[in-house]
Parts: structure tokens; C-alpha cells; sequence
């Protein structure tokens, strides 16, 4: 089991870029938890569930006023295999 927490700075320019906005600021905050079950020594099979939300409330009322989601969730279910 694994679980992170990442959260994203942009400064004035990128945050103008990827929002519209010439504002720096927090621009994402991302919770990933996994889960992985080991078949054999090489395969794997994986579950992970995350989330993506912009924590800056300028940032965020620019997405939705361009008419894009300011947060998301998502659901992955895998299978690896390596030497």
C-alpha cells in the first residue's frame, strides 16, 4: 500500500500559461493511494484511486470561468511485469 500527497507551485508566467491569470500560486494539490499485490517475483497487479483539486481560489475561478473542472478523480487498475 502506498499513499502520497504532492501539492504544485507556478509562478506569475506559468500560471498565466496553463490558467489565464498572471498570479502565482498553489496550483494543484494531488492525493494518490495504491494498492499492489505481488503475483510472483516479476508480475504484479495494481488498484490506485486519486485525486487533483487547485487549492489557489484565483487559479481555480479562472479554470471555471473558462469553462474546465478545477478538480478531478480517478481510478486505475493494472498489471505489471519486469525482469
Amino acid at each position: 500500500a502506498a499513499l502520497e500527497l504532492l501539492l504544485g507551485y507556478m509562478s506569475d508566467a506559468q500560471a498565466e500559461f496553463y490558467f489565464g491569470t498572471k498570479r502565482s500560486g498553489l496550483s494543484d494539490l494531488l492525493l494518490t493511494g495504491s494498492l499492489t499485490y505481488a503475483i510472483d517475483a516479476n508480475t504484479s497487479l495494481f488498484f490506485e484511486a486519486a485525486g487533483v483539486t487547485v487549492p489557489d481560489d484565483e487559479l481555480s475561478d479562472s479554470l471555471r470561468q473558462s469553462g474546465l473542472e478545477d478538480s478531478g478523480m480517478w481510478f486505475t487498475l493494472g498489471a505489471a511485469w519486469g525482469l
